[in-house]
């Protein structure tokens, strides 16, 4: 299975961070029952949006040291179809200087269609992959920053 890596700044401290990123998915898990439905997806060329609804679930935790607060997640196509499906770790993370903090997003994702799908991937579905991720986390760290912004004021 295909590994992937991708981070994001967030202008929010830690602790915040951590908060407003809990709260956001378990909000999202409350409304779909205990699974959130996420729309992931890029949008390519002249305006051509390729998404998919995803059905994800979430386990929250801190690492052994409480230096970072991990958020196990896996997902999958909501019907099927022709998207990975995702297992990994997103992670919240303190920088310096300490207003700040780091959003990663690491795991493994398996290419739909067997050998067919891998061979896609080998061509462009990585880079798929990494623009649905690096989306993902900018929307998250959208969501986290206007939380911190609006407690602040």
């Amino acid at each position: 299975m295909p590994s992937i890596h991708e981070s994001t700044h967030l202008s929010c401290p830690y602790a915040q961070a951590s908060a407003y990123l809990e709260r956001y998915l378990r909000d999202l898990a409350a409304i779909g029952g205990g699974a959130a439905t996420l729309s992931i997806g890029v949008r390519g060329p002249a305006g051509v949006s390729i998404e998919k609804t995803v059905i994800a679930k979430f386990v929250y935790g801190l690492d052994e040291h409480h230096l970072k607060y991990i958020v196990a997640v896996c997902w999958e196509p909501e019907g099927g179809g022709p998207f990975p499906m995702f297992d990994g770790f997103l992670t919240v993370e303190s920088e310096q200087p300490h207003e700040s903090s780091r959003l990663s997003l690491d795991g493994q994702y398996e290419p739909p269609f067997g050998y067919v799908g891998k061979a896609i991937d080998a061509i462009a579905g990585r880079e798929f992959a990494r623009t649905t991720m690096r989306n993902l986390l900018a929307r998250l760290r959208d969501t986290i920053e206007r939380s911190f912004a609006t407690s602040a004021s």
